[in-house]
């Protein structure tokens, strides 16, 4: 639950995933004018899957300088590559590549699947979750303290992707 105050003795930060779409920039903006329960994120971050379309990554930049402009605030950019170029080579080296949610068919029985999907994880959540240790100066595998609460935005009609999760300290917030 995103609140101001928290009975519990320990820091709470606020981390709100930004996506750079509609509902996304809609989440950031009520959120920096501290319409989600009085709360105002610590940190916005947009983890670049490194091959966003060109419209994505204009608006994003549109985006943050508006937010720079108005509330004095940073949209935080990182990545962990980019996932085009990780799918090409892994088809050449057979290294292990995140699953990406590739319609496909089973032509021994003529039906449709959508593979597992994993690319959202790897490339944005975890990408996330990287930048807020670094954020809060943790380095690897040490024990996050504070209780981090990461908003996510997302629409209804993608519902049934939303999982809990409660990673060392790690809460996520579904607005």
């Amino acid at each position: 639950m995103i609140k101001t105050h928290y009975d519990d003795g320990k820091r709470h930060i606020h981390v709100l995933s930004f996506g750079g779409g509609t509902q996304s920039i809609a989440l950031t903006l009520m959120a920096l004018e501290g319409k989600i329960n009085g709360v105002i994120p610590d940190y916005i971050i947009f983890a670049d899957t490194g091959n966003e379309p060109k419209a994505v990554m204009d608006q994003v930049n549109k985006v943050r300088e508006y937010v720079k402009a108005k509330y004095n605030r940073e949209i935080i950019i990182t990545s962990k590559g980019n996932i085009y170029d990780d799918i090409l080579r892994a088809t050449e080296t057979g290294e292990r590549v995140s699953s990406l949610p590739f319609h496909t068919l089973d032509r021994g029985k003529m039906l449709e699947a959508i593979g597992k999907r994993q690319c959202t994880n790897d490339y944005k959540i975890e990408v996330i979750k990287q930048k807020v240790r670094t954020l809060l100066g943790y380095k690897p595998r040490q024990h996050v303290k504070e209780i981090v609460h990461m908003w996510k935005g997302i629409s209804t009609d993608e519902i049934q992707r939303v999982k809990p999760i409660d990673d060392n300290g790690l809460r996520q917030n579904i607005l």
